[in-house]
């Protein structure tokens, strides 16, 4: 295994491992030490469980890696990881199974987890599940930022799309006042023309004045909208 190419996955990222023997936790805590960012271990489920919520506190995220061996004491890792995706269900996670486990790892699997590393372990095979994980992991989260830039990018193109629709609308609207006003003065004006020379009769005067009405609510209603927006 290239550790330096499996560094370029690894190195920025996190790691929380759970393993009840000692010498075993002690063995592979050294080896992720050396290729992750930060690696962290704990003896049992409970005491796993702490540190996760602790991390989110402490830095805002989950770990992005569990290795978790399937046969803790008192809570198995697959309640343990149950628990863990209640929580977070995003979480990637890595069982250590024994092959004599094979019946639990159906159950896994209806949980989501598809990641498995045989025990006894072989160092090939572990390392290779790490990369295979840790290139996942980046590349849903380069996934994720290239995605969140494209909305960003959409919601600012919507944003301008909105505020020139909107000087456009006022244009048309400052426009329509004015057509309008001028054109109550002009009916106005007929109005009062009709009234003095008696040459009309009264349903034409009505419709004058019915209309000016009209316009008037008209400008009325737009002005009202354009302070709403």
């Amino acid at each position: 295994m290239d550790f330096k190419n499996l560094s370029n996955y690894t190195n920025n990222l996190s790691i929380l491992y759970i393993e009840d023997e000692e010498i075993v936790r002690t063995q592979f805590q050294s080896i992720l030490d050396d290729i992750f960012l930060e690696a962290h271990s704990a003896k049992d489920a409970s005491l796993a469980l702490e540190m996760y919520d602790s991390y989110f506190l402490q830095n805002n995220s989950y770990y992005n890696l569990l290795l978790v061996d399937i046969g803790l004491p008192k809570m198995d890792g697959i309640e343990f990881s149950r628990q863990i995706l209640n929580i977070n269900p995003h979480q990637q996670i890595i069982i250590m199974s024994a092959y004599n486990e094979k019946e639990k790892l159906q159950e896994l699997l209806s949980l989501g987890i598809t990641s498995f590393i045989p025990k006894p372990v072989n160092k090939k095979t572990f390392f290779e599940v790490i990369k295979d994980k840790a290139k996942m992991i980046i590349e849903d989260s380069i996934e994720a930022v290239n995605s969140k830039s494209l909305e960003n990018k959409i919601n600012d193109n919507s944003k301008k799309m909105m505020e020139k629709n909107f000087i456009h609308l006022e244009k048309e609207f400052k426009q329509y006042k004015q057509t309008s006003n001028e054109n109550i003065l002009f009916l106005t004006k007929k109005n009062k023309s009709i009234h003095d020379k008696n040459s009309a009769s009264e349903e034409k005067i009505s419709y004058l004045l019915n209309k000016i009405e009209k316009l008037k609510e008209t400008i009325k209603s737009l002005e009202k909208a354009q302070s709403i927006l």
